[in-house]
C-alpha cells in the first residue's frame, strides 16, 4: 500500500467502524421491539407490591451515587494532560489521544445524551409508565414523544459509566491501555444493569449510551483528529500558539453557547396524580386552580379509581421545582377540590393540563366542572 493511498484506505476504515456501529444499535433495537425485550427485562425487577425492589439496595445504590465519579475523572485527567502537553515536550506523543478521551466525553454525554438526546426524545422511565406503577404510555425508542415527558433516552449514568470506551482506540499506541479500556466495558454494562434494576432506564436507554461514545470515539478517531497520521512538531511555535488561541476561543464559545441554553431552557414536564373519593351521595365534582389550564377533559374509564392529574410543561432551568398542593372539601352533594401549583426556580414558559378520570359506573351521576380561582 503507497502512502498516497493509505488516507484514503484509512478514511473508508472510519466508515466501515461506523456504519458497524450504527448498524448494531439500529438492528439490536429493532429486535428488542420485536421482542419487547424492554419491559419484559424491566419486569424481572419489579413488583406490584414493592415496585422496584432492588432500587435502594446495595450494591446498586452506591452505584448510582458514585459510579459516575471513575469517568469524570477520567475525562478531567484527560484535559489536563492534553494541557500540559503544550508545555512538556514528553507528552506531545499523547496529546490527540488525551483530546479524544476529552472531546468524547463532552460531545457524547454532555452535548449529545444529557444536553439533547434525553430532554428533547421524550421517552418516559420505566418507573413513570403505566405497566410500573406510573401514569404514562410505554414508547418504543423510535417512537419518540413530547419533550420533556421522561427523560429515560438514553442513559446519562451509563454514559459515564462508559467513559472509557476512548481507550479502545489506543492499541496502536498502548496495549495496556487498550486492556483497561476492553475490561472497562464491565463496568459501564455494571452501570447500566444499575440504572436498568433501578426502574431508570430500559436495555436499549444504556445500550445507546455505550454506542453513542463509541461511534462519537471513533468519529474523532478518523476524521477530526486523526490519530494514527504521524503527528508532526510544529514550525512555527508563534503561529501555532495563534491557533491555540482560536481553538480555545471557539471551544469556550461554544461550550457557553451550548450550556447557557442547556441551564435556562431546558424541557420540563411532570405528572401530579391525586387519587379522589367519591362518596355515593356526590353528585358534582368542581375542580378549582389558581392558573388558567390549557387544556381540562374529564373522562369515564372501566375499572379505574377516581384520580386527578396535572400535567406541566414548558422550558427552564435543570434545578426548577414544582410543588402542586391539592385540598379538598364538601358542600352538601358537591364535592370541591383546590388545586395550586408553585414553582421554585426560573422558567421561560410553563402551562398546565388538568385531567379527571372517574369509574364508568359514575358516568351520569357525577358532573364534573372546572373552574379558576384568582390568587
Amino acid at each position: 500500500m503507497t502512502a498516497q493511498n493509505q488516507p484514503m484506505d484509512y478514511r473508508k476504515k472510519g466508515l466501515l467502524v461506523l456504519a458497524g456501529i450504527a448498524l448494531f444499535l439500529i438492528l439490536f433495537t429493532a429486535l428488542a421491539s420485536f421482542l419487547d425485550l424492554d419491559r419484559k427485562v424491566t419486569a424481572l425487577f419489579y413488583s406490584p407490591e414493592q415496585g422496584f425492589f432492588l432500587a435502594e439496595k446495595q450494591p446498586w445504590l452506591w452505584m448510582y451515587h458514585q459510579g459516575t465519579l471513575p469517568g469524570v475523572l477520567f475525562l478531567v485527567g484527560g484535559l489536563c494532560l492534553w494541557f500540559g502537553s503544550h508545555f512538556y515536550s514528553g507528552l506531545i506523543k499523547w496529546r490527540k489521544y488525551m483530546l479524544l478521551v476529552f472531546l468524547t466525553g463532552v460531545i457524547s454525554s454532555g452535548v449529545l445524551i444529557n444536553g439533547v438526546l434525553k430532554p428533547y426524545w421524550g421517552r418516559p422511565r420505566p418507573v413513570e409508565i403505566t405497566e410500573f406503577g406510573g401514569e404514562w404510555q410505554y414508547r418504543n425508542v423510535f417512537d419518540p414523544g413530547d419533550p420533556g415527558k421522561g427523560q429515560s433516552f438514553p442513559s446519562g449514568h451509563a454514559a459515564m459509566g462508559f467513559a472509557f470506551v476512548p481507550l479502545l482506540f489506543f492499541r496502536k499506541k498502548s496495549r495496556a491501555a487498550f486492556a483497561v479500556g476492553v475490561a472497562s466495558l464491565g463496568f459501564g454494562v455494571l452501570m447500566g444493569a444499575t440504572r436498568v434494576v433501578q426502574g431508570a432506564h430500559f436495555l436499549t436507554d444504556v445500550t445507546w449510551s455505550g454506542g453513542i461514545n463509541l461511534f462519537v470515539a471513533a468519529a474523532l478517531y478518523f476524521f477530526i483528529l486523526k490519530i494514527p497520521e504521524k503527528e508532526e512538531p510544529d514550525p512555527d511555535r508563534k503561529a501555532s500558539a495563534v491557533k491555540k488561541l482560536i481553538f480555545a476561543a471557539i471551544f469556550v464559545i461554544l461550550a457557553f453557547s451550548v450550556s447557557s441554553s442547556y441551564f435556562t431552557r431546558r424541557p420540563i414536564f411532570e405528572t401530579f396524580k391525586k387519587d379522589l373519593t367519591i362518596r355515593p351521595d356526590v353528585t358534582e365534582l368542581v375542580v378549582h386552580t389558581d392558573f388558567e389550564p390549557v387544556h381540562v377533559e374529564a373522562r369515564y374509564a372501566p375499572g379505574e379509581a377516581s384520580r386527578l392529574l396535572v400535567d406541566s410543561r414548558g422550558f427552564g432551568v435543570p434545578s426548577l421545582d414544582l410543588e402542586v398542593h391539592p385540598n379538598s372539601r364538601r358542600t352538601g352533594a358537591v364535592h370541591h377540590v383546590y388545586i395550586s401549583v408553585d414553582i421554585h426556580g426560573k422558567y421561560v414558559e410553563m402551562n398546565h393540563s388538568l385531567t379527571v378520570i372517574l369509574p364508568q359506573g359514575l358516568e351520569n351521576k357525577v358532573k364534573v366542572r372546572f373552574e379558576t380561582d384568582e390568587k
